[in-house]
């Protein structure tokens, strides 16, 4: 049953001119080594959202765009990466090398060397497109792509006599997002039990994630180690590592040298499967910095690595398919490629390329031996009423989030069985769990996605089906698996950003519920959060209520449109203590951005075009060029520091950690080290604010708010935040709180603004706003004391207020908002916008 193949060696290497291509084993025309240049196809950010493409869906639909969207998006990048790089020669060989093997009954190997070129080891050459074949090459086991690693000592294969016996690690320490533990051994329980029942294969379940546990099971004899959990790239280690387990049930980033030194010592080990994000990414710098390619240097013959998130719907059938296919005794390549093949049959979705097949150079064996039995593989029928049963059986254990992509796999086989779309549509309405702490997921119950942080330490809560994920139980369940069970006012403006500038933290606790309210509106105490009334009449007090002016020059207010020397203001951002300043003002319908000094004197025209701009610490500044689409960062004095290109105008900058700058495009959040020049998905999310001085970023997804603490360093950490169902706005000056309210919709209707604490992710203080109001913008002064959020107020006859609440106290209108040009009697200007 084993496919003949001939290897198609092609090593890429990276030198002064570039990036070029070799054939070992191949001369040209002229009798010299066949070398061509290879130029990358995509600019870094059309290569992240090429990955974010063809990951999971994101929105409750299953969709992030239409199917035929998706599916020609990545028909046309792979199409650019076939012409890349079955080019001149090359190309020319390869389809020599196809048609001979044709004749001969054999097929054709691809294996890709990148030792060379590290750099392309994130690039997707499993989604690599044949004009002259006219199909994706690893969607057919004539042509498989494998990504060909350097080893020594690699063993032979291993005999198996039936069953295949798997090790299977499912790691959720308590300090990163909580995986549910439970849901996982359910979905893997049920998509193998068929299996299981024909006696083809055996799961043993290692409930302590640690070394010290796997270590004394490798004892055992196992042929396939699969790890479910949280993986990544550490950046002050500079390798990938996956997330097991410390004693204390806390996490331990494990590198992949350091696993490979118990698993190469276990002989009839052939396979990892790493079902955890990043898993095949490598530095870029080191080509065996990656878990699956330090593995494979180690001696493990093959490694399967997930190089983006995966649906639950994509791991039924990837888990099942591949070790369907191998019980059968299909080699590795020839079943990776079935195991495709079904995935992209099953779902109208691109997550068929999201498997990375990683084999070593010195293996020239498939890893595993069959031994025939007469013990047959059991027939689709079997497979679905296995699946049927289990569905129901989750569904009697109220496990919802278990049961739902199980019913929609049946119901995508079926879609006419009428007991599978009834259960479907009962359990769908209630089947979005709130989102895990720790977990900023933008999937429904549907998909459980597994993010890979650039520090994967982060904070634990609850499952996500709800329920708080205990401590595995420190034992090996070994089974065969059945069915079952600086002190400043930082704005948000209304369309949703804001940031502060050269704030410190504040070390003050959270205000007091016990507080008795102050003279004015009325205060109460509800589900434990401070509630004040927001005032509707009042006269103003006159007072200076944000922390600076701009020399007279803005008279702006929120709702109110002002003018200043350049045009109506619609944004300003301070830079370096107050002494520059973007402003970005409106200029009879067009937007310009200008640098201007203190005293208001232009200092670079930055151009007509509209764009949200962002500071580093006030020392630099970057923002979207709607003209070209590029990513721009410039210093004080307006100089062009760094650029990243192709970006997109529908791109938008969120904020800066040290050297990184972060943009959201197409749903997602990236990451741009302007150092190393390569952008990379960040959080499969749009972040609403970055506060780059204390390092908290809040976001928000289809199942909730989160909040990123101390962004980008070791200790960075994920907290679910309890917006109560309002709009995410922004964070305060001090990266104490999130703010979140939301817009009336009708007359009669009641709104709200929370403070939330990003530590706890509890609301702490609530501002009713009564009906007939609405909340345009809003603030947070932390000095002068009290601490107090600002509202920008419209009411329904189209008068605007400014209004401060003590956190400790109760609201007060402040001043009318009003220009001060030609009326000296006037309170003095105020500036209503990021500090």
């Amino acid at each position: 049953m084993k496919q003949r193949y001939v290897d198609f060696d092609v090593v890429i290497t990276h030198g002064d001119a570039g990036y070029s291509m070799q054939l070992p084993g191949h001369v040209a025309p002229d009798g010299q080594p066949v070398s061509v240049p290879f130029v990358l196809p995509f600019s870094p950010t059309e290569l992240a959202t090429f990955m974010v493409a063809v990951g999971p869906p994101r929105v409750t639909s299953r969709r992030l765009v239409p199917v035929t969207e998706r599916v020609g998006d990545v028909k046309d990048l792979g199409q650019r990466l076939g012409d890349a790089l079955l080019t001149g020669a090359v190309g020319a060989t390869f389809r020599s090398e196809v048609e001979a093997a044709t004749a001969a009954g054999s097929n054709v190997r691809l294996r890709l060397d990148l030792e060379g070129a590290p750099d392309l080891q994130p690039v997707p050459w499993e989604y690599l497109y044949s004009a002259d074949l006219g199909r994706f090459l690893t969607l057919s086991n004539r042509t498989p792509i494998v990504r060909q690693v350097k080893a020594f000592g690699v063993p032979p294969p291993a005999v198996v006599h039936p069953p295949l016996r798997v090790l299977v690690m499912i790691s959720s320490p308590s300090d990163v997002p909580a995986l549910a533990v439970d849901r996982e051994r359910q979905l893997l329980e049920a998509t193998t039990k068929d299996l299981v029942d024909a006696g083809l294969l055996e799961i043993v379940v290692l409930a302590d994630a640690t070394l010290p546990a796997l270590q004394r099971a490798l004892l055992d004899p196992f042929h396939v180690f699969h790890f479910i959990g949280h993986g990544g790239f550490d950046r002050e280690l500079d390798q990938g590592v996956l997330v097991l387990e410390r004693d204390d049930n806390t996490a331990h980033r494990v590198t992949g040298a350091r696993l490979g030194t118990l698993l190469h010592d276990a002989r009839d080990l052939q396979l990892a499967v790493l079902n955890a994000c990043e898993g095949a990414r490598s530095s870029g710098r080191d080509a065996f910095s990656g878990v699956g390619q330090a593995l494979v240097r180690q001696g493990l013959p093959a490694v399967v690595a997930m190089q983006t998130e995966i649906s639950d719907r994509a791991a039924l059938v990837f888990s099942h398919e591949l070790y369907s296919y191998l019980t059968r005794g299909l080699g590795i390549d020839t079943a990776i490629c079935e195991v495709r093949k079904a995935m992209a049959t099953s779902d109208e979705a691109s997550e068929w390329g999201t498997a990375v097949l990683l084999r070593s150079a010195g293996a020239t064996d498939e890893p595993f031996t069959f031994v025939r039995t007469d013990l047959a593989q059991p027939d689709r029928e079997r497979r679905w009423e296995s699946l049927y049963a289990a569905a129901r059986t989750a569904l009697a254990a109220d496990a919802n989030s278990t049961a739902v992509p199980i019913l929609e796999h049946l119901a995508a086989e079926r879609p006419d069985d009428a007991d599978v779309t009834a259960l479907l549509e009962r359990v769908r309405p209630t089947a979005d769990p709130p989102a895990a702490a720790g977990a900023p997921a933008t999937a429904p119950a549907t998909t459980t996605t597994r993010p890979a942080p650039s520090d994967p330490g982060e904070e634990s809560g609850a499952t996500s089906d709800g329920r708080t994920a205990a401590p595995p139980s420190k034992r090996l369940d070994r089974r065969l698996l059945v069915g079952g069970g600086a002190a400043a006012l930082v704005l948000v403006a209304a369309v949703g950003f804001a940031l502060s500038r050269g704030q410190t933290p504040d070390p003050t606790p959270p205000p007091s519920t016990s507080v008795a309210p102050a003279t004015g509106t009325s205060a109460t105490t509800i589900a434990g959060v401070r509630t004040v009334d927001l005032p509707t009449t009042g006269e103003p007090t006159g007072a200076l209520v944000l922390p600076y002016a701009v020399d007279g020059d803005y008279y702006s207010a929120g709702g109110s449109n002002q003018i200043g020397p350049w045009g109506a203001v619609i944004d300003v951002l301070r830079l370096s203590g107050g002494s520059r300043r973007v402003a970005t003002v409106d200029q009879s319908g067009l937007a310009r951005m200008t640098l201007t000094d203190q005293g208001g004197s232009t200092l670079a025209d930055l151009g007509q075009f509209e764009s949200h701009v962002e500071a580093n610490k006030g020392t630099l500044f970057a923002y979207v060029d709607n003209g070209d689409g590029n990513l721009r960062v410039r210093d004080l004095e307006g100089t062009e520091v760094a650029a990243l290109p192709n970006v997109g105008v529908e791109a938008r900058v969120v904020g800066f950690a040290g050297p990184a700058v972060f943009f959201t495009s197409n749903g997602a959040t990236f990451r741009w080290d302007t150092k190393t020049d390569r952008p990379a998905e960040w959080r499969q999310s749009e972040m609403v604010a970055f506060n780059d001085s204390t390092r908290t970023a809040v976001g928000k997804s289809d199942t909730g708010c989160f909040a990123v603490l101390r962004v980008d360093t070791p200790s960075q950490a994920t907290r679910s935040l309890d917006c109560e169902g309002l709009d995410l706005k922004g964070v305060t000056g001090d990266g104490r709180y999130a703010i979140a309210w939301s817009t009336p919709t009708a007359p009669d209707e009641e709104s709200k603004v929370l403070l939330i604490d990003v530590m706890t992710g509890k609301p702490a203080f609530a501002v009713r706003v009564p009906a007939g109001a609405s909340v345009v913008q809003a603030g947070y002064r932390t000095s002068p004391v009290p601490r107090t959020l600002v509202l920008s107020t419209v009411t329904r006859d189209g008068q605007n207020r400014l209004v401060g609440c003590p956190t400790d106290g109760t609201c007060t209108i402040l001043t009318d908002p009003k220009p001060t040009t030609g009326d000296p009697d006037a309170p003095p200007p105020y500036v209503i916008s990021r500090d």
